[in-house]
């Protein structure tokens, strides 16, 4: 099973995920992220639809048996992460965190959680 992080509009309603990422010429881009869990054979054909649904660069998605994060670009571009990062804070310092992720790792997603944020990062 996956776990997609869907980009949504923010008219579709609000979500407890945020992703933040920067591309390869540095644009920072932001998401409301609706995440919803699929059955994956790796055919990469509901990831193209997605992607060509929403207009985006790429998708993130979680392997849930791999215990991995993915971003596919298209089938020959996947980037695979291995090891995830979790941090938890107040609204007085996510900004910093934010910044700081971005800077070091050049994205994340962001979970409300009551009056927390948790950030999580997948790296390499």
């Amino acid at each position: 099973m996956i776990k997609i992080f869907i980009p949504q509009e923010k008219r579709q309603g609000k979500t407890s995920a945020r992703g933040l990422w920067r591309n390869d010429s540095g644009k920072i881009f932001y998401d409301y992220l609706k995440i919803e869990n699929f059955y994956y054979n790796k055919n990469y054909v509901l990831l193209e639809n997605i992607q060509k649904a929403k207009a985006q660069e790429a998708i993130f998605f979680i392997d849930c048996e791999a215990n991995t994060a993915n971003i596919f670009y298209n089938r020959n571009k996947i980037d695979v992460l291995k090891r995830q990062i979790k941090y938890s804070c107040t609204i007085k310092p996510l900004k910093s965190v934010l910044k700081k992720a971005l800077q070091a790792f050049g994205g994340c997603t962001v979970y409300k959680q009551g009056k927390a944020y948790i950030v999580e990062v997948w790296v390499k």
